[in-house]
Order: structure tokens, then sequence, then C-alpha cells
């Protein structure tokens, strides 16, 4: 109702404007705040706003309720994006986000002034006065942007921004390879791993601070991106370097946020590069410059993400190296992680991952494939591990400079090449293949431990989503094309109700396609069912056009051959109740008794003549007459009977007709019943299960 409110007051404004062009107001929660899209002006406006939490029930007002407009006036056609941005209680752990409340005042107030913004920046007006203020509201404790959108939130509307852009950018190539962009926060800038290509890059941007709210500028924000192509596939992996808030204590890590000018500049940087270092192009140019900000103050190195550390290395006889390892048909896996410390002499320091010598290294890999032939091979082999070569230790292992699980997932990153290079000659990839990243153990041992299958996670989709957009949809749709059997043939037109079924079904799949599962070797069964739900309403449109053309065009038809009268009438028309009529025709013709008593009546006169035909033949006229006019009735007989044949031929095709559109019906109700059945019987097991 509340947007119904902002749409009313929204129409009302701008049809003051008296400039002949048509605006509208569209809700969208994926625009960014400073971020529009180009050619999109821009318009930020704090106001008084209630929230409730539906969690707790609690409600609390704000006066830095924001709300973002993008507009844009193209060919007489004025566009306004708004979105409410939103605050989540902070006396609930995990509390979601909430929409603001905002009175009709106050919706009135902004976009009063919405629409003088509108006039300045896409009429050109200067009109010399600031914003109208709104009505604020008594708040009880201060703001806190803590509580406010989330960034992850507004990150991700920002990394769609980045891949609309990129994908605009790559297309441009042409040739014929497919690029996509990933967002890594795992890749280290001046190591890519082999066979990536790397450019790095600094841009102007601007920073929050999650904690105290205090934002600031730099053109030294870093952007790292590695890119490779192998195969037609193309992938760039990118990096946003981050920074912390200098005046905050233990400040988070902000991600920037880049202007759409030079996420632009950036892109087009990166596709230069693209053709340079993967297609091996010499342009002959260098980097187009960026936008640059107002900064104030020099850039501090100490508050970025790759700041330098103080460069001290240390060894360790307990860095720890799990492996997960299974075996299931043929195929084998080894999952592995090396597990990090940090230094202990540096605050804050970040997670290290362990250099391990090449000696090593292949100690540990034999001891793992001797774990395999034990866990998954049930050999056994009664011997134990074999010690690796210790380091030269200085200080005792102190487990506080270990991860922690939460820690490890959120800094773990992709094992260099030389690790993977020392798997190839121990396994065989073809059968085994190695992945990183994956959880902790829950048991420690000696100095490098191996593990076996800790557990088996099954991921099953919930199905009450596909049964309810499209499965039931489909049976729904299904059905109206079974009951269009019940429309007559002869006086309706079923083909057109049939296409426009076949038109609608389409259109929802089309819609509906992103739900559908994404699968890799097997084949979904609902996309089968939903294949044969299309395979089934074609089929009654081809079975409709055959019917139409046996009713309107049969007359002209030959007369049905034999094994049709056999296969089809007899055997297929008793089947479904639908058996061939008796034929009595030469009955028919030869008990007319017209027919009969011209037929009597000629033999009879030439009996009578024949006696006198000597004297009197020549001279009675009226008998040949009579025997003219026998002739003309046999003919006229031929010609009667000859038109009763192509008639009974006629009614054999359109009865043929009938017959296999009873048996498509038939057909259709047992594919409707026994799908139902079966969604049936895989939902109520498939709820049992979970």
């Amino acid at each position: 109702m509340e947007q119904t409110e902002w749409t009313r007051i929204f129409q009302k404004k701008v049809d003051d404007l008296n400039k002949g062009d048509y605006w509208r107001l569209q809700f969208d929660d994926s625009i960014v705040p400073n971020s529009p899209n180009q050619g999109w002006k821009q318009y930020i406006r704090n106001t008084g706003a209630r929230f409730k939490c539906t969690t707790c029930g609690r409600s609390w007002p704000s006066n830095k309720a924001m709300v973002v407009f993008h507009m844009q006036l193209i060919g007489g056609q004025g566009t306004v994006k708004i979105r409410r941005m939103r605050q989540n209680c902070k006396q609930c752990s995990a509390a979601p986000m909430e929409i603001p409340s905002i009175t009709s005042e106050n919706i009135d107030i902004l976009l009063e002034n919405l629409v003088e913004k509108i006039r300045e920046k896409c009429y050109h007006e200067d009109l010399g006065r600031g914003n109208k203020p709104f009505v604020n509201l008594e708040v009880k404790s201060p703001h806190e942007p803590a509580h406010s959108t989330s960034s992850s939130d507004t990150d991700r509307m920002a990394q769609a921004e980045w891949t609309r852009i990129f994908q605009n950018k790559v297309d441009d190539l042409n040739k014929g390879d497919y690029w996509r962009l990933q967002f890594d926060d795992r890749i280290v800038p001046n190591s890519p791993n082999q066979g990536w290509k790397e450019y790095i890059r600094n841009t102007g941007a601007r920073f929050r601070c999650t904690r105290c709210g205090r934002s600031w500028p730099s053109n030294k924000a870093m952007v790292v991106f590695h890119m490779q192509l192998i195969g037609g596939q193309g992938t760039v992996k990118m990096r946003r370097m981050r920074q912390n808030c200098k005046k905050c204590s233990a400040a988070p890590m902000e991600i920037p946020s880049i202007t759409s000018e030079n996420i632009d500049i950036l892109l087009e940087n990166l596709v230069e590069k693209i053709r340079e270092k993967c297609y091996h192009e010499d342009l002959g140019r260098g980097n187009k410059p960026f936008v640059n900000l107002e900064v104030k103050s020099p850039h501090e190195p100490a508050h970025c993400s790759d700041a330098p550390r103080c460069g001290r290395s240390w060894p360790s006889n307990k860095a720890m190296v799990v492996f997960h390892m299974q075996l299931i048909g043929g195929q084998g896996t080894v999952k592995m992680r090396r597990m990090r410390q940090n230094c202990k002499k540096c605050s804050a320091a970040p997670m290290e991952i362990p250099s391990i010598t090449s000696e090593n290294i292949d100690i540990l890999l034999e001891n793992l494939v001797e774990k395999i032939r034990e866990k998954c091979y049930h050999e056994d082999l009664g011997r134990g591990n074999k010690p690796f070569v210790n380091l030269e230790v200085k200080s005792p292992h102190e487990p506080a400079h270990s991860p922690s699980n939460s820690v490890m997932l959120n800094c773990s990153r992709p094992d260099p090449p030389s690790l993977l290079e020392a798997l190839r000659p121990v396994f065989n990839l073809s059968s085994i293949r190695p992945v990183m990243n994956m959880s902790t153990p829950t048991t420690v041992g000696i100095d490098f431990i191996l593990f076996g299958i800790l557990g088996v996670v099954t991921v099953k989709r919930r199905s009450t989503l596909y049964v309810v957009n499209l499965l039931i949809p489909s049976c729904f749709l299904i059905t109206v094309d079974l009951l269009s059997f019940l429309l007559p043939p002869r006086s309706v037109d079923r083909s057109l109700f049939k296409m426009t079924l076949i038109l609608g079904y389409t259109v929802f799949l089309l819609i509906m396609n992103d739900l559908l599962p994404i699968t890799g070797d097997t084949i979904p069964l609902m996309n089968v069912f939903l294949s044969l739900c299309m395979a089934m309403m074609v089929t009654s449109l081809l079975e409709t056009i055959l019917i139409t053309n046996l009713l309107c065009g049969s007359a002209h038809y030959p007369p049905v051959p034999h094994w049709i009268q056999v296969f089809v009438l007899h055997i297929l028309g008793r089947l479904v109740q639908l058996p061939p009529k008796p034929r009595d025709l030469e009955e028919t013709v030869f008990q007319n008794p017209a027919a009969q008593e011209m037929k009597v009546s000629s033999v009879v006169a030439e009996d009578s003549v024949a006696p006198k035909q000597k004297g009197l033949f020549d001279e009675d006229k009226a008998l040949q007459e009579l025997r003219s006019l026998g002739n003309d009735l046999q003919i006229i007989h031929h010609q009667l009977k000859k038109q009763l044949g192509g008639n009974l031929s006629s009614e054999e095709w359109i009865q043929v007709g009938f017959v296999i559109d009873r048996l498509l019906f038939g057909l259709y109700i047992v594919f409707i019943s026994v799908s139902f059945i079966t969604i049936l019987i895989i939902w109520m097991n498939s709820n049992d299960i979970s």
C-alpha cells in the first residue's frame, strides 16, 4: 500500500512540471548509492521514518533513513528508480533488514525535492534553492550505521554492475570466446597462479566505515585482475583491495565503492590487457586515466589490506596438512587443505600459508597413498607414517597463532603450482583429483595427519518451490489441453485453441527457466516431465490438424486401404468403443422399388414384343422410346451407385479420424493420471526423507 502512496504523490508532483514528458516511478532495491549507471542522475536524501523488527516486534524512529533516487530522461520517457535503505534491530541477533515506514508528509516533501532535482539535472533549470526540510522524529538514541543496510548487500549490487559493464566490454572483442568475471578475495597481488596473467591498477574510490560511519576518498584504491584463456573459455578473477578507518581501533577492512565511470575505465583498460596478454595483440598505448577524487589527506598504506608486514619468517614442525579422500565408482577424490599460522609479533597479522619443502611434500604424499590403500582399498599394510624432515625450531609451538575454523575458511587460498605439480607423479589424475579449501579435522595427531572420510554431505533441493511454481501449473495447462478434446471438431476450430495453449506454455517455461535445476551428467526427472508435457501438446495439435483435414477433404481421397480398415476401424475402433458401421450399399440400391419396376417392365416389354417383332418392329416407335428410356435409367442408376460409393469412402476416412481422436484422448488421460500419481509419490517420499 505504501508503494501506491509513493506512486500517487509522485504522479501528482510530476504533472506540475508541464514538460510534456511521461515520468514513471520504479522501486528497485538493486541500485547502489553513489554508483548510478551511465547516463543516470542521482539524488540521495535522509528523512524521518520508523522501523519495526519482524523478529521481536520492537519499533524505533530514525532521522537518518536514507532514500536513493536514480533518474533518467530519454526521448520524452522519464524513469525514476527509488530505493529505501533498510535498518535492522540492534537488540536482536541476526535481525533482518527492515523497510522504513515514512509518513505521507515526509513522502510529499521528499518527492517535491525530487521533482526540483529533476528540473535541475534533467531539464537543466537553475532554481537556486536548497532542499525543503523534512519533519524530524523524536529519536532517543543516536544513529548507528552498523545497523543500516549491510555492506554485503550493497556489494552484491555493485558486483552486478561490474559484471554488466564487463560483459558489454568483452562483447566488443569479437573473438568468439566466452569470458566471465569472478570476484575472488583469495587472489594475491603479484602472485598469479601458473598459466594466469595479471593486471593491477589503482583507481579513485570511496570507503565507508561500518563501525563509526565515517567515509573517506582515496585515489590509491587498488584493483587486482588475474586472467586466463583456455579452450575458448576466458576467466577473469578480480579483487578490490580494502582499506580500514584510521580513526577506529581494530576497524574492519572496508570494500571500496567505485563510481560507474571509473568502473567503465578500469574494465576498458582490462579488455586492452586481455587483448595484449591473452590474444598477443600489440596495441601500443597506455592505460586510460581514471577520474581522481578530491583527497584531503595523504595515502596511508598501513590501513590497506595489502599493507606490508614485518617480513619475519619462522619455522614450525606443527604445520598441519589435512586430506579428505573418497572413492566412488572408480572415481577417487582427495581434498586437501594446509592450515595457516600468523605472526605472533604483529598485531592483527594475517594468516600465512606454510611453505613446505619438496622433500616433505614427497613424504606427505607417499604417506597419503598408503592411507588411500588402507582406507579406500582396505589393504592391511601394517606400518606407520614415514617421518618427515624436522626443522630447527627455537621457540615452542603456540596454538593461539594457529587459525580457528572460521578464520581459516575466510582466509584460505588456492594451492601454488608447486604442490599441484608434486601431485602429478603420485596420482593418476584421471581417477584422483586434488581439491582445495575444505573443513578442518576433529582430531590432531602427529606432525602431519592423514584422515579418511569424516562424513558425506548430501545436498537436496527443496521440492516445494518446483512443485508449486513448475509442476502444478504444467499439470493445469495439460489438463486444459485434455479438455479441449471435448470440443466438437465439426463446428469448432480446435487448432487455434491448442496453438494458443502451446504458445502460453512456451512463454511460461521461458519465464520459469531460471528455476529449473542445473545439473551435470544426469537429466532431472522434472525436466523430462516438462518435455513430455510439451510433446503431448504438440502431438495433440498435429492430431487436430489431421482430424480437420479428414473432415474437410476426405471427399477427394481414394478409398481407405484395407490394412487401415482392419487395424484402425476394426481393432482400434473396438478398443475405443467406436466399431465400424455395417455396409449395406448393394442391398439399398437394388431394393429401390422404382428401379425394380423399371427393370421388370423393360423385360416384359422385350418379351411381349419378341413374337411380333418381325412385322411391327419398324412401325412401333413407342416401344423404341421405352427402350431408350430404360437405357437412360440404367445410366442414372450407375451414377447414383458411384456417388453412394464415394460417400461411403469419405465416411470411412472420417471414422478413422474419430478413432484416432478418441485413442489420443485416452492416452492423454493415462499420461496425466500417471504423472499426478508419480509427482505425489516422489513429493511425499522427499518430505519423509527430509
